[in-house]
């Protein structure tokens, strides 16, 4: 199941930031004037910039796994009360081929299967959206069938987006205030 891209955790965001900026200082620090440090704090504010920004950008929303998430919620509403599977099933009518029209299927059933705390080798094979929020979300699994308040799982998707899109703008800023430090360096008294 091949899924978007998620974004580095902070802390391994704070080692790679690490790992590219101390080499490049000593670099820039050897080999060429303390006025390169400006130059490398610019291009690091425009990454750190990008980074920001990134999750609002249509262009990479296919890309992103927050970015699909969001394209999958919002794509529910358009199979309401319709049978959602991860497989074509020629012989049935009324049911909504998944990989063929929902973009970030695999990430829906991702939260789903925490949303329910599903076993990881029990597989979400259909799920079937309310069309109203007092009827419970049909979730068939290989196993079974779990039935879950629309409100919930809205929540979980939401929840799981929030905090995605929030590690790519922590993310940025770090890189971002680093770039700034670069800036500034040129102003310390040596």
């Amino acid at each position: 199941m091949q899924t978007g891209l998620q974004p580095p955790k902070v802390r391994m965001g704070v080692f790679i930031t690490l790992l590219v900026i101390v080499p490049a200082d000593l670099i820039i620090s050897v080999f060429y004037p303390i006025e390169y440090f400006v130059l490398f704090g610019l291009l690091l504010d425009i990454i750190g910039a990008t980074l920001i920004a990134v999750p609002d950008i249509p262009f990479f929303r296919k890309y992103l796994y927050c970015g699909r998430l969001k394209i999958a919620k919002r794509s529910l509403n358009v199979v309401i009360g319709t049978p959602v599977v991860s497989s074509p099933v020629p012989e049935k009518s009324g049911i909504y081929h998944a990989q063929g029209g929902i973009t970030g299927f695999e990430e829906l059933t991702e939260v789903f299967s925490h949303a329910t705390g599903t076993a990881h080798d029990d597989e979400i094979v259909a799920f079937m959206w309310p069309k109203d929020n007092s009827a419970s979300v049909k979730i068939e699994t290989t196993s079974g069938e779990i039935l879950l308040h629309p409100q919930r799982v809205e929540n979980r998707i939401s929840d799981v987006i929030r905090d995605l899109e929030g590690r790519w703008r922590l993310n940025g800023i770090l890189v971002l205030v680093s770039g700034f430090t670069h800036q500034s360096i040129i102003y310390l008294p040596f």
